[in-house]
């Protein structure tokens, strides 16, 4: 199987949406979200997905991450595989602080039994007040 891994940070102010660059093999798309859903109850919209061709399937994994201590700390993680999308959104309530998502997009065969490429993005950082 050939596997390509690109990792990519957004910056603040980046969109955390841009298309892939043009050399990778299966995958698609890739999108994600990360914004405040309701600040009173701290709770967060999560949003992910992976788009792939037929004849492969579609496996997203999203992290819900914690700044602590210079370095991020996993504090929820959701994964679905799809058919050609496999889209995940989910609204968790959090503490005070400063949060990113980190996305494992990924493209399997048909089978779902091999994964075939992968590619790792990031999302924005938000604060939660």
């Amino acid at each position: 199987a050939i596997m390509l891994v690109l990792v990519g940070a957004a910056l603040p102010g980046d969109s955390g949406n841009e298309q892939l660059l043009p050399h990778n093999l299966v995958i698609n798309t890739t999108e994600n979200d990360l914004k405040i859903y309701n600040v009173s109850s701290k709770t967060l919209q999560c949003n992910a997905s992976t788009t792939v061709p037929l004849n492969y399937k579609a496996r997203t994994t999203m992290e819900l991450q914690k700044s602590v201590s210079g370095g991020w700390d996993t504090q929820k993680t959701w994964t679905v595989t799809g058919g050609t999308i496999a889209g995940l959104e989910r609204f968790p309530t959090v503490a005070s602080g400063t949060y990113r998502l980190k996305l494992t997009h990924e493209a399997l065969n048909s089978a779902g039994t091999s994964v075939i490429e992968t590619i790792i993005k990031y999302s924005d950082w938000i604060v939660v007040p």
